[in-house]
């Protein structure tokens, strides 16, 4: 079994992918934990420039259809 960490899993995985991944849990009607929304987010909200408009429809629709709502944004470091 191979172990991959967060960084590599989200060098492997491109914009469309975390869409697929979305859309497909929606059509199944599979709602994520928290916990895996919460993950789903961190990772993929850096990416939100490469997204095609398509993958942007998809997860509003996924998270439409699931009834979930992103995360709130971490807190940013204090400043100095």
């Amino acid at each position: 079994m191979v172990s991959l960490t967060a960084p590599a899993l989200r060098c492997m995985l491109r914009a469309q992918a975390f869409s697929n991944i979305l859309y497909a849990l929606a059509r199944l009607g599979v709602r994520p934990q928290r916990q895996w929304s919460i993950a789903f987010f961190r990772h993929s909200l850096p990416m939100l420039p490469t997204f095609s408009l398509q993958s942007l429809s998809n997860i509003t629709w996924a998270l439409a259809r699931l009834r979930c709502e992103a995360p709130p944004p971490a807190p940013s470091a204090p400043s100095r």
